[in-house]
């Protein structure tokens, strides 16, 4: 819910130093200084989502950026919030 109203949305896929891309960072998450994101965009969306209930009204690009995150990941999304409420919850 709280990515609604974005044109695109940036997501962080690997870190780079100066020689390579890591898709872990080497160093663990308190060393960053040495590494920069590398980041890919997917489109956002402008609808409220905080009534839909049912994964198939979400809109197409909300959907898109669920299907990129469970790519990543390797793991399908069981849930999804659509607002602070237990009762704001998509369940797959």
């Amino acid at each position: 819910d709280i990515l609604s109203g974005f044109d695109a949305i940036q997501i962080c896929t690997a870190y780079q130093d100066e020689t390579q891309n890591y898709q872990d960072l080497p160093l663990g998450p308190s060393r960053l200084e040495k590494f920069q994101p590398v980041l890919q965009e997917v489109a956002g969306w402008k609808e409220d989502l905080t009534s839909i209930r049912i994964w198939d009204d979400l809109p197409q690009q909300a959907r898109n950026y669920i299907h990129f995150i469970e790519e990543q990941v390797g793991l399908p999304v069981s849930m999804i919030s659509v607002g602070p409420e237990r009762s704001q919850i998509i369940h797959r």
